[in-house]
């Protein structure tokens, strides 16, 4: 929100190197991602994270599914991110 996109994409990595599987902070460097423009490695985030969400988490389906919308419209499909 600050425009400090290097110092959260630091932050996030950091929080997946100390614990690899934390979903959360992979949807928010997928968001760092999203605004850096660096749309594949968003993608790949936003992937990662929904391999390791457990089935019937509908909490954690619909957070990851607010970013894949985010990701969509960024890429300018409003279809999909519909």
């Amino acid at each position: 929100m600050l425009g400090q996109l290097d110092g959260a994409k630091q932050h996030y990595e950091k929080c997946i190197e100390i614990k690899p599987d934390t979903i959360e902070c992979m949807i928010g460097l997928c968001e760092v991602f999203i605004y850096m423009k660096d749309y594949p490695r968003a993608e790949a985030m936003l992937n990662s994270a929904e391999s390791l969400k457990p089935p019937g988490d509908n909490a954690l389906s619909a957070y990851i599914q607010r970013f894949r919308a985010l990701y969509y419209a960024a890429r300018g499909n409003a279809d999909k991110a519909l």
